[in-house]
């Protein structure tokens, strides 16, 4: 499954910067549903932002979660802590804990078993193939006078383009990097070095 490194990107709150003001118009990917599909290889771990309350989650849980990634799942809205899932939603054990998780919608998130509620996500999955397919397709790039990094959000005139087979994330260029985006907040997740 690729290497996967455990090392989580926390977003940057100083860096709350909105990229692209004047650019383009808004488009996004999002489906309706619940849509199922290979991960494929993991790349840097995550990346992003965690949420929930992660000094109640150890670093074994997390490090299991990121080591051993399962089949995604794709909601049709935004996931959050506290939420609860249903009886027909899969959660896979993490051994010698008392938590399960499961990947939905290009995150991790960690459940509290006897509730089902979501208690933490440590961050968004960053795939090989979703990074393959926005290299391979590069789209005209937004020149902006900043350092981008993973944490900053995309203004709503900014176009972003659909990744196939990952409709939680689109795409768009800037300073001629390639840049993952999580479709939902318009987050910057992932941005070539």
């Amino acid at each position: 499954m690729g290497l996967i490194r455990t090392a989580l990107a926390q977003e940057n709150q100083a860096n709350q910067a909105v990229v692209g003001a004047a650019v383009g118009g808004a488009s996004g990917a999002i489906v309706g549903g619940l849509i199922f599909g290979p991960i494929g290889a993991i790349i840097g771990g995550f990346a992003g932002a965690s949420i929930g309350a992660d000094a109640s989650v150890p670093d074994p849980v997390i490090v299991y979660v990121s080591s051993n990634p399962v089949e995604p799942v794709y909601f049709d809205g935004r996931l959050d802590i506290g939420y609860q899932l249903g009886s027909e939603m899969q959660l896979y054990p993490v051994p010698d804990s008392n938590y399960t998780y499961f990947y939905a919608n290009c995150r991790a998130y960690v459940v509290e078993p006897g509730t089902r509620t979501i208690v933490y996500s440590p961050g968004f999955i960053v795939t090989e193939g979703a990074v393959a397919y926005i290299r391979a397709n590069p789209v005209q790039s937004l020149s902006v006078d900043a350092d981008l990094t993973a944490g900053y959000s995309v203004a709503q005139n900014v176009t972003l383009w659909n990744v196939p087979d990952y409709p939680a994330y689109s795409y768009a260029y800037f300073n001629n990097r390639p840049a993952l985006i999580d479709a939902d907040t318009r987050m910057i997740v992932w941005i070539e070095a």
